[in-house]
């Protein structure tokens, strides 16, 4: 089977603390403070509003797909699924939810993980400005 991925780009902050318990997220602001427990990277390529139309589509389709992570040397994965009401049209945030909870930020619901499942070594990592994070989003 083909999958086709989008790949976006961010980096780690010395503020974050990956502990939310029911999201994750990416932002294109390069600057965050200490309250911003989901935030897992910073300088995104990529906010919801100017993701691929390709990807777009198959997210309000419903689609299911998969978030792989990678930090250096780690690679971590899950799940999430698309919802035909989410708006995709914040211009800073890209958000991944456990929950069914539809925003502008949202890009997937029913996520298999929040940033507080991460494990402690990728947690260290995120905190390093020097930290590159790869998020592929894999469609089938």
């Amino acid at each position: 089977m083909v999958h086709k991925i989008l790949k976006i780009v961010a980096y780690g902050h010395p503020y974050i603390r990956a502990s939310h318990k029911s999201t994750w997220q990416l932002t294109t602001e390069n600057q965050m403070n200490l309250s911003a427990h989901c935030i897992i990277g910073v300088s995104a390529d990529f906010a919801s509003n100017n993701l691929p139309e390709w990807v777009k589509k198959r997210i309000v389709q419903g689609e299911s797909y998969q978030t792989k992570l990678t930090i250096g040397s780690i690679t971590f994965e899950g799940t999430v699924k698309g919802h035909s009401e989410l708006l995709l049209t914040n211009p800073k945030d890209i958000v991944f939810r456990k929950s069914n909870f539809v925003s502008d930020r949202t890009v997937g619901i029913n996520s298999s993980f929040a940033a507080s499942d991460l494990p402690k070594s990728i947690k260290g990592a995120l905190r390093d400005p020097t930290t590159q994070i790869i998020l592929e989003l894999v469609f089938n």
